[in-house]
C-alpha cells in the first residue's frame, strides 16, 4: 500500500487511523458524507454517463462477494479511483463491472435493509 495516494477526505481518514485509532471519528464521519461508489454488472448504456434508478423490491445491481463461509459482502470504495485500482489488482476483464455512485448515506441504508 506504499503507493496509495489520497484523493479525498475519506482516503485521508482510513489513512490516519492505519496510523493511529484515534482518527476512527473522523472515517465514520467522513464515510457517512458525500458518495461511495460500488461496481454493478457492465451495461454499455451505463457506459456513456446513463442513470440506474431503483425502486423499492428492486432486486440490488450491486455486485457481491462470498468469502466461501457462509458472508456475502458489497465492496465499497471511496472514489472511482479506488474503484479502478481495485479491479486492476484484481485483474477483473474489461468490460465486467462498471462503476456507479451513490449518496453514502442512501448505500448504507440500502444495504443494512439486505441483512448481509
Amino acid at each position: 500500500m506504499s503507493d496509495f495516494l489520497p484523493v479525498n477526505d475519506l482516503d485521508r481518514a482510513i489513512r490516519a487511523v492505519q496510523k493511529s485509532p484515534a482518527a476512527m471519528p473522523d472515517v465514520y464521519r467522513h464515510l457517512c458524507e458525500g458518495e461511495l461508489w460500488f461496481a454493478i454488472k457492465y451495461h454499455p448504456e451505463l457506459e456513456d454517463g446513463g442513470g440506474l434508478e431503483l425502486q423499492n423490491g428492486d432486486p440490488v445491481p450491486f455486485a457481491m462477494l462470498d468469502d466461501g463461509k457462509g458472508h456475502t459482502y458489497v465492496p465499497l470504495f471511496s472514489s472511482d479511483a479506488r474503484f479502478d485500482e481495485s479491479l486492476e489488482r484484481g485483474k477483473v476483464p474489461e468490460k465486467t463491472f462498471i462503476a456507479a455512485a451513490m449518496p453514502a448515506k442512501q448505500i448504507l441504508e440500502i444495504l443494512s435493509k439486505l441483512n448481509l
